[in-house]
């Protein structure tokens, strides 16, 4: 089992998107919000409808992947829904905002690689 830092990554934390627990006996029990502290509908929609199909922890990894490409998305002004030329581009110029490192594939900026971490014993 994760612990809650971990769960939420350096990368995750960096989006500037915060998970918060949803009211009791609301539709979402998680809501995605930003830094102003308004929900990111696509992602509280995509976490709700995520609900059935598969572990709650995958939908949580999933959850921690997408954070920063939305981040990224309202930063730039573009829209998630747009077509898929466009969807295409946004993920080719958010690539370069991040790095692969070593096959757990985990995530970091590229802004801040002074520290870069190794996992699996991999330098």
């Amino acid at each position: 089992m994760r612990t809650k830092g971990r769960e939420l990554g350096r990368f995750v934390s960096l989006s500037g998107l915060r998970r918060m627990t949803g009211p009791p006996g609301g539709r979402y029990e998680v809501l995605i919000v930003d830094s102003m502290g308004r929900p990111v509908s696509p992602l509280c929609e995509w976490y709700r409808l995520r609900k059935q199909p598969g572990p709650n922890g995958t939908r949580r990894t999933y959850l921690g992947f997408l954070q920063p490409f939305f981040a990224y998305l309202l930063s730039h002004g573009h829209a998630w829904n747009a077509a898929p030329e466009y969807i295409r581009n946004y993920v080719k110029a958010f690539l370069p905002f991040v790095k692969m490192i070593g096959s757990s594939a985990t995530l970091i900026p590229l802004a801040n690689p002074s520290k870069p971490r190794h996992r699996g014993g991999q330098k």
